[in-house]
């Protein structure tokens, strides 16, 4: 680690120090030791959930030492800089794949749980929420205009059931149409390959 960086992770420290001493049940996230941009406070994956109000406090505390912080669905996190999940995912795909999320946003689904989701819910068109995000939805200005009726992982697991339901149903309709040699006409009237439609003999 180069000795910015160490100064900076000395200073994520100390700070996570304080938190952990003045709000008692709270935690160090158990991967913390893998991140390199945030310090993540666990406050209901391997602790005893805390109360609402506990949780503010802790991203109050963030905000005292001029860190951004956001609430996920098991833990606070707090980094220094403006950016937010949204902005580094558009420099993510811009970067390393050469697509362009604005102007690819409509062929993308988003699926998320939690208030550090809210500017992903706003930008895409088709923003999914488990159903836990129900317990956020006063803290999340734009909601996700779905949610699942299942939480979690379940919700996941629901969401991908649908859509590889209607994946198989389109290739099935495909598949018929090419096995009877149909094709569509121009206002959706299916139509035999080599025949015109009646009234154009």
């Amino acid at each position: 680690m180069r000795p910015k960086e160490n100064a900076i992770a000395s200073g994520w420290h100390a700070i996570a120090e304080k938190i952990m001493r003045e709000i008692p049940g709270c935690a160090l996230a158990s991967d913390q030791q893998y991140r390199e941009t945030d310090i993540a406070i666990d406050y209901c994956e391997d602790v005893a959930a805390l109360s609402r109000e506990d949780v503010e406090r802790i991203v109050a505390m963030m905000h005292s030492e001029g860190m951004s912080a956001k609430v996920s669905s098991i833990h606070v996190n707090g980094w220094f800089g403006s950016y937010d999940k949204l902005a580094m995912t558009r420099m993510l795909l811009a970067e390393q794949f050469g697509i362009d999320l604005d102007g690819e946003q409509q062929r993308c689904i988003f699926i998320g749980d939690s208030p550090n989701d809210a500017p992903m819910f706003d930008f895409f068109s088709y923003s999914i929420g488990v159903a836990n995000v129900h317990a956020f939805t006063d803290a999340i200005a734009t909601p996700p205009k779905y949610v699942t009726v299942g939480e979690a992982g379940a919700g996941f697991a629901e969401l991908a059931a649908f859509l590889l339901a209607r994946v198989v149903a389109e290739a099935k309709v495909a598949n018929f149409s090419r096995g009877n040699g149909l094709v569509r006409g121009r206002h959706g009237r299916e139509l035999r390959r080599g025949r015109a439609p009646s009234g154009r003999r």
